[in-house]
């Protein structure tokens, strides 16, 4: 029973490293479509933003563990997966973003692409959902160890 909760934990660690630095990479490249202030001060916003994500992507995987009573789900190949994945992603990225525009605390550059009927930006708005899935796939078969 302890090798197999060590490995869970190893495996959740795994899942957070990658879709933090997926998340990160995100961040800079998105960069340009954001009006931000000087660098120093906001780095320490891309890293919050980044954790929070990659935190989310963890909560994620372990709702569809739970929802599968499977800890490693992902070695199925599940249409409904990916689907429950981008839907909760959509929804939570687009109400994230909403509430950050109407408090004013996010602001786009005129090269941001929108969403026009939900009116935030299309780049945060793949983001969460595309690295979820992303990550999943960069899991599924790096890290296939853990499944046997």
């Amino acid at each position: 029973m302890h090798i197999r909760i060590s490995n869970k934990i190893g495996f959740t660690a795994k899942i957070f490293g990658v879709a933090w630095t997926l998340n990160l990479l995100w961040e800079f490249a998105q960069k340009p479509l954001y009006l931000v202030g000087n660098f120093p001060p906001f780095i320490w916003e891309w890293i919050r933003a980044t954790t929070w994500d990659a935190a989310f992507i963890v909560v994620l995987y372990l709702m569809l563990a739970i929802l599968h009573n499977d800890f490693y789900w992902l070695r199925r190949k599940n249409i409904w997966d990916l689907g429950f994945i981008f839907l909760i992603g959509f929804t939570v990225i687009t109400f994230m973003e909403q509430q950050a525009l109407g408090a004013g605390g996010l602001f786009y550059s005129s090269a941001m692409p929108i969403v026009p009927i939900l009116k935030i930006g299309l780049t945060p708005f793949l983001q969460l959902p595309l690295l979820a899935f992303l990550t999943y796939w960069f899991a599924r078969f790096s890290f296939s160890k853990y499944f046997e």
